[in-house]
């Protein structure tokens, strides 16, 4: 398990604590803070993000309006700003608190995810429209739940959690074993990583106790399937992030500048797209 202060952090911005003390209340669906009380006073809260893949345990950070960042901005993953019903209530109020709640700092533009929240049945036009020139997802947190279509698109907060569980967070680890994971912000080329301990073999299994060249060919096997399983996993997910870059591009140009946002903005997001292809295939992102 992870120190506290070495858990990637979500960062929740709204007008004040209450409210964003509301919102994590309703969002964390497996709270494990207290495995962390014994070393931290912080009143942040540790949510334990699990679905059938892998889990991952993530500090939630509160950040009220007019009150300074109390974490490391590097360790910030994901960035979410709730609009509230009375900020709802004014269009264009709630466009400029979005905005407000943005421009602290370079935190919303290197986040890796971005999740505007509003706190209503539907989410405003304005606000939509403001969100997909951030390249920013916006849920609407009291949207009606999907219907049981096979494709049905999650809606709500539990659109809001699969937002956040889509994430290739720090530390994550496979639900079928321990993975190796690569010290924060650096990540090793295939041949310099340390090699995976195969897993031991069951008592009075073939392979227990036995230096049968089949039981090692077995292991190799295995180990080969899950690493590229992983790989798999990577590439699949910097396609995904693919896909709204080249949409970008295609965007004519508006009112308000370049289709993809400032030059600053669209540079941060070539960088980050480079360095997930340079993951899934095992580089250093040095060398990319």
């Amino acid at each position: 398990m992870s120190t506290f202060d070495a858990l990637p952090v979500i960062l929740v911005s709204a007008i004040n604590e209450i409210a964003a003390t509301e919102l994590i209340a309703e969002l964390i669906d497996n709270d494990v803070t207290d495995d962390y009380l014994k070393e931290t006073k912080c009143l942040d809260r540790v949510w334990r993000l699990a679905n059938k893949y892998y889990t991952v345990n993530v500090r939630v950070h509160v950040l009220a309006d007019h009150e300074r960042l109390g974490v490391n901005p590097n360790a910030i993953e994901a960035h979410v700003i709730l609009i509230t019903k009375e900020e709802l209530a004014d269009s264009a109020l709630s466009v400029a608190r979005a905005e407000a709640r943005a421009a602290g700092g370079d935190v919303w533009r290197r986040a890796a995810v971005r999740l505007l929240l509003a706190d209503a049945a539907a989410d405003p036009p304005p606000l939509r429209a403001w969100a997909a020139r951030q390249r920013a997802d916006c849920v609407p947190l009291r949207a009606p739940a999907a219907h049981a279509a096979p494709f049905a698109e999650e809606a709500g907060l539990p659109r809001a959690r699969a937002v956040l569980q889509a994430h290739t967070w720090r530390g994550l680890q496979r639900t079928d074993r321990a993975p190796y994971a690569p010290p924060p912000g650096q990540y090793l080329r295939a041949a310099e990583r340390p090699p995976r301990t195969p897993p031991e073999s069951p008592a009075g299994s073939s392979c227990a106790g036995s230096d049968d060249s089949a039981c090692s060919d077995e292991s190799d096997s295995e180990a080969e399937e899950r690493r590229a399983v992983e790989q798999a996993e990577a590439f699949a997910a910097a396609l995904g992030a693919l896909g709204p870059a080249l949409q970008a591009r295609a965007e004519p140009q508006g009112p308000e500048g370049p289709a993809g946002g400032p030059p600053e903005l669209r540079r941060d997001q070539a960088e980050a797209l480079v360095l997930a292809f340079c993951r899934a295939l095992g580089l250093d992102p040095s060398s990319c």
